[in-house]
């Protein structure tokens, strides 16, 4: 085989060879390139795509992480509105009446009487409602009054009605009511997945 391809070779004109070589050339080229180049680039691009592909995923996910920590604060800022899991309504009813009750004697009012009103469930949200009788100075009251509306807790006083009790020492008889808003954190996500 070796002789009939040299013989082959020796018998060509140096022109012949010429083109011989340049075909050969071309040949092994066209098979390198088919065998090994061509199945490189498409190797190559297959990573690419599972790069793209991953580097979508991680835009999302990080899109997701910078979301997550403005929705940790969010829920943080509003977590005085939500309930303790596990808690009934009279046991919320208890906290509220506990927690006017604290306001009550750090401004030094003095409670006559207190009546759970209401509980009455909205969409979103509970709502809880207090009717109090109590006598203090006015100063007293009216400080009892801005601790209630200016609480952490999401109370305020929604109605007063005042009637003098002495007026030499400026003491007086109220009426107040009293709200408070409890969100429960699965009705708050229920409806807002229904919107």
């Amino acid at each position: 085989m070796k002789g009939f391809i040299k013989g082959f070779i020796s018998g060509l004109s140096p022109k012949e060879r010429k083109l011989l070589y340049i075909t050969l050339s071309f040949v092994f080229f066209a098979l390198f390139d088919k065998l090994i180049i061509r199945s490189i680039f498409n190797e190559v691009h297959s990573v690419e795509e599972k790069i793209k592909s991953q580097l979508t995923l991680i835009k999302k996910d990080l899109l997701i992480l910078k979301y997550k920590k403005k929705i940790m604060e969010e829920d943080k800022l509003y977590s005085i509105f939500y309930t303790k899991k596990g808690l009934v309504p009279e046991e919320l009813m208890a906290t509220f009446l506990s927690e006017v009750e604290q306001l009550a004697k750090a401004s030094e009012i003095t409670l006559t009487n207190i009546s759970p009103i209401s509980v009455e469930e909205k969409r979103r949200y509970t709502q809880y409602k207090l009717i109090i009788e109590c006598e203090s100075n006015m100063e007293n009251l009216i400080n009892f009054i801005y601790a209630v509306n200016n609480a952490k807790k999401p109370i305020w006083v929604g109605s007063y009605e005042f009637s003098p009790k002495n007026r030499e020492k400026y003491e007086v008889k109220c009426v107040l009511s009293i709200y408070k808003i409890i969100l429960i954190p699965g009705r708050v996500n229920q409806t807002s997945q229904e919107s």
